[in-house]
């Protein structure tokens, strides 16, 4: 049952799951969080590619806009623990194996 399991019942607690991917540029960000954000987005990246996915596909199979998986691989928009959960379900992957710390 593990993380996914955790994660899964946490979201359903939540009434509105949509709140949660509130993009927020870098420039006001902790530039802590600004490399967190690069590197889970990395992460992101190299598990797309190793799959054989573009954005596009991504973006397709997890329910949002190619622009946003573009913007998330480069460490611009920080995703939400929702949209983590919908990006490794769509690679087929754990969500830690997108958090490399």
């Amino acid at each position: 049952m593990g993380l996914y399991f955790t994660m899964f019942t946490a979201l359903l607690q939540i009434e509105d799951l949509r709140k949660l991917d509130v993009m927020k540029p870098t420039s006001n960000r902790p530039e802590e969080a600004i490399k967190i954000s690069e590197l889970v987005g990395e992460e992101i990246r190299k598990a797309r590619l190793k799959t054989g996915m573009s954005q596009e596909d991504l973006s397709d199979k997890a329910g949002f806009y190619r622009t946003y998986a573009g913007h998330i691989e480069v460490g611009r928009y920080t995703p939400s623990i929702y949209t983590l959960y919908k990006i490794a379900k769509a690679l087929k992957v754990k969500v830690s194996t997108l958090i490399p710390f």
